[in-house]
């Protein structure tokens, strides 16, 4: 099925996409899409509008990222936990990096003030994509090895229903799987703070 190319603050974020991607490349950064660009980016069509881009970047890198984007125009924006987030914005766009640590055995770890939340027991392989001449990394399939078995009144379920037989789909909704979920109709407080993060997927109890 043919789908059209973005328009309007997609074409925008779509080019800041690419932009973000070859600069962190070019520092020889590893980084991940994920969220709701990445669900995009592995079905190969944009799905629904989107308020920000996401991206997993290791703490570690977080001083020379910094640098690099307030030198090209990137303004600071606040951000819920700026101890696992960063926030940027520029032309309407705005970009949120969750700052990640790993551990001696590869294990990639959320920060939080309360201790570290083990997000993936093995490292971020990543899956280089491609959407309307744009290429990034996205977050890797094995995040989403719980799986889904049905789809939900949500654009992103949508997305994978709908994706072409046999087309690759990968592992974007960390939350799903990964994150803590609030399923007693209240959060304790680490499934808040991970709740910050997550840029689809889990949605706080409140």
């Amino acid at each position: 099925m043919a789908h059209e190319l973005p328009s309007g603050l997609a074409r925008i974020q779509l080019a800041a996409i690419g932009s973000l991607s070859a600069v962190f490349e070019q520092e020889g950064i590893d980084h991940w899409l994920f969220g709701g660009w990445a669900v995009d980016f592995c079905v190969g069509h944009v799905t629904r509008a989107h308020d920000d881009i996401d991206f997993v970047v290791w703490r570690q890198d977080h001083a020379v990222i910094d640098a690099r984007l307030t030198a090209s125009g990137w303004q600071h924006a606040a951000v819920e936990n700026d101890v696992i987030g960063a926030g940027y914005r520029s032309d309407g766009v705005l970009v949120e990096l969750t700052l990640v640590v790993a551990d001696e055995s590869g294990a990639v770890l959320l920060p939080l003030p309360d201790g570290p939340f083990v997000w993936s027991s093995e490292p971020f392989a990543g899956e280089r994509r491609e959407l309307a001449g744009v290429g990034s990394t996205t977050i890797p399939f094995s995040l989403l090895k719980g799986g889904k078995s049905t789809a939900r009144d949500d654009p992103m379920d949508a997305a994978f229903m709908e994706s072409p037989a046999g087309a690759p789909i990968c592992a974007v909704s960390v939350a799903m799987a990964a994150l803590p979920q609030c399923c007693t109709g209240h959060c304790d407080h680490a499934c808040a703070q991970a709740v910050v993060v997550a840029g689809t997927g889990v949605r706080n109890c409140d």
